[in-house]
């Protein structure tokens, strides 16, 4: 592991768990003024996620009011959300499938509400179909940063759906993987039964993960 991917995951670990209640705030302290250099750079991996920071991409990727589209996992943490990201619309409802979201967001950016960053948490409702998400990002991509969070769920397609992310990821240079299933791994005081949907302590983790991989 180099050092960038140490202080960049020791970072994110301090804020998420500072966020969720798990550590005291003097723990934050333990994040050096190096870490903050460190995190400036370009590109970085943290755990399975890539993570682009602001000096990667133009400035206008990342303003402007932000969309979130997402299932109930997002919806249970909206207000979380709408705290910790300001200028944000978290567009989630319980049962959406990523048939449906996709649809969703396709008409939005025909109609022109798409004009700022957009965060995508798809897939514990059925599997993703990698050529309509790639339809659905090939416009958004080209003017603003699109983060893709990972599905935490026990699904026999979320292996497959985490792997069409990555491969996003991959292809678009503002695309961003929230790799939520990693992140929130050996915190069971996330989730609320059944492992999916999020307790209080997850949805302020899950709202500090976001507002991270946003640069928020």
């Amino acid at each position: 592991m180099t050092l960038l991917t140490r202080s960049l995951t020791a970072a994110l670990a301090i804020s998420v768990a500072l966020a969720a209640g798990v550590v005291p705030a003097s723990a934050g302290a333990q994040v050096s003024a190096t870490t903050v250099r460190v995190a400036a750079s370009t590109t970085a991996v943290l755990g399975a996620a890539r993570v682009t920071t602001v000096s990667t991409l133009p400035l206008r990727f990342y303003t402007g009011p932000i969309r979130m589209y997402g299932d109930s996992v997002m919806a249970g943490a909206a207000r979380q959300l709408r705290q910790r990201v300001h200028n944000s619309y978290v567009v989630a409802k319980v049962g959406r499938t990523s048939y449906t979201l996709f649809g969703l967001l396709g008409r939005d950016e025909l109609r022109g509400l798409i004009k700022g960053p957009v965060v995508i948490h798809t897939g514990n409702n059925g599997a993703i179909v990698q050529a309509t998400l790639d339809l659905v990002l090939r416009r958004i991509v080209r003017r603003h940063l699109v983060v893709l969070v990972t599905v935490k769920a026990p699904r026999r397609w979320a292996s497959q759906d985490n792997k069409i992310l990555a491969a996003m990821a991959r292809k678009y240079p503002s695309v961003v993987i929230l790799n939520w299933a990693a992140l929130s791994r050996g915190h069971p005081n996330w989730f609320n039964r059944g492992g999916i949907h999020l307790s209080a302590a997850g949805c302020k983790a899950y709202a500090a993960a976001v507002a991270h991989a946003l640069h928020r």
